[in-house]
């Protein structure tokens, strides 16, 4: 039974993290003077008409500057066993880093369009969704535990969930920057 109790407890912490995620992305954006659009929720994203710059999703590389990069080392080596930084080295054209930010269960990448979270436990386990295979071979799941779909799949000791809160990026823009999730150096 304690297992039990200790599974929902997770549960609960991911449904929270995940239920608060989009307003601290909007409040990171809004305090940074940028722009928002809303338009409107949206149940899956497969359900939307496909984005005609997805055939042009050219990505370019993040050029972490030396503070960043301490930052990030930082934000990883708050925990033990899990002290290796990772990062995504490209983001999609227009897209920007904003920041880093260590929470109590793993690394969240802040990006102007995206979050990209690094973290030692895997959550996407508990949520039925669409299996697929990256560009790399890599198996990665697509799962909607609320109103924004997040990719996650396992790399090495850690799992990477991989979202765009706004709804800006789509399905394949995103799974073309979670290939380039590596070993920062």
């Amino acid at each position: 039974m304690k297992t039990n109790k200790w599974q929902r407890y997770v549960l609960t912490l991911v449904i929270l993290a995940i239920a608060l995620l989009p307003a601290q992305v909007a409040a990171a954006h809004t305090n940074q003077g940028k722009k928002w659009q809303h338009d409107g929720p949206r149940s899956k994203m497969t359900e939307c008409a496909p984005r005609a710059d997805d055939a042009h999703a050219d990505l370019t590389r993040v050029n972490y500057t030396k503070a960043e990069r301490k930052e990030i080392a930082q934000a990883f080596a708050k925990f033990e066993s899990f002290e290796t930084p990772y990062a995504p080295r490209k983001m999609t054209k227009g897209d920007s880093f904003e920041k880093v930010v260590a929470s109590d269960d793993g690394v969240q990448f802040i990006f102007d369009r995206m979050t990209v979270n690094i973290s030692p436990r895997d959550y996407a386990y508990a949520y039925e969704g669409e299996a697929v295979t990256l560009s790399n071979g890599v198996q990665a799941k697509w799962y909607t535990p609320d109103q924004t779909p997040l990719l996650s799949f396992a790399l090495k000791d850690r799992f990477v969930t991989i979202s765009s809160p706004d709804g800006e990026l789509s399905r394949s823009q995103l799974e073309k920057v979670a290939v380039t999730v590596a070993k920062l150096r």
